[in-house]
């Protein structure tokens, strides 16, 4: 067998476990669509590890793939880097909305890390 067909025989499909679709608006006022997605932790390797995407579609083209020791660890380190991702657009000056309420910019680490308003990462 072709190695590149082998290695497409070898990928599994990834399930979609959570979603938010968000708007975004730049400093300059532009806004666009944006999808933070979450796939279902698969095991890799035997066992021996795990695997996530994380999405963030009209921010990043590509996906993030990220990978742990155990399912938890790997969506822990997902969620981390959502938040890492998340912060650095609030400080620079970012506003996220819900689809639905356009005219009410959330507090988007609050909704999603139950961060108080305006405390950032370090």
């Amino acid at each position: 067998m072709d190695k590149g067909i082998q290695l497409m025989a070898d990928k599994k499909e990834l399930n979609w476990i959570a979603e938010s679709d968000l708007m975004i608006e730049m400093p300059d006022g532009k806004r666009s669509d944006i999808l933070i997605a979450l796939s279902e932790p698969v095991e890799e390797n035997g066992g021996q590890e795990f695997h996530c995407q994380l999405k963030l579609e009209g921010l990043k083209n590509e996906p993030y793939d990220i990978y742990g020791l155990d399912s938890i660890q790997t969506i822990g380190l997902a969620m981390a880097l959502l938040r890492r991702e998340l912060d650095n657009c609030v400080s620079q000056e970012m506003n996220f909305y819900l689809q639905d309420y356009p005219d009410q910019p959330v507090d988007i680490l609050q909704m999603f890390f139950a961060v108080q308003p305006h405390q950032q990462q370090q």
